[in-house]
């Protein structure tokens, strides 16, 4: 389908919200078991499933870099880099990785949404295919992860 692309994966979060919010956890949101897999293993898979063979840069806490990089090499994706202090500064650790990569389409995804359907990223992957220079994708709310005690 798409040639030159890559996906920036942002997992670097601390989940302050989510730790506050959910039953006072220290784990941050991305880390948090589902069905035995971490919410950020099942986001790089939905993105594996596609079977649209593109790269996956994840942007980590360097708390977390350990851990990351052995997911990383279970799914055989690129080693994660160093988040920022904010969402900004995340994605532009990775512009600054990929500087001198010729990466033609450049994807930047939050792990904290890690249930993205396949329908919706190959539709993504279509209007990129297009003339089109930005496509933002999105979900209703009644989508998104929540703890109801």
């Amino acid at each position: 389908m798409l040639k030159n692309c890559i996906i920036i994966l942002l997992a670097a979060g601390k989940g302050v919200r989510f730790s506050k919010t959910n039953y006072n956890s220290k784990e941050q949101k991305q880390f948090v078991k589902i069905n035995n897999k971490t919410i950020y293993e099942i986001c790089i898979e939905n993105f594996i499933k596609t079977n649209l063979n593109i790269d996956i840069l994840p942007v980590v806490n360097k708390n977390n870099i350990k851990l990351t990089n052995l997911i990383s090499k279970k799914y055989d994706i690129q080693n994660p880099i160093i988040g920022g202090k904010t969402r900004q500064e995340s994605v532009n650790n990775a512009l600054k990785k990929l500087n001198n990569d010729s990466y033609e389409f450049v994807l930047i995804h939050d792990v904290a949404r890690p249930f993205i359907n396949k329908n919706v990223i190959l539709e993504l992957f279509k209007q990129m295919s297009t003339s089109t220079s930005c496509v933002v994708p999105y979900i209703n709310i009644q989508d998104s992860l929540r703890n109801i005690s």
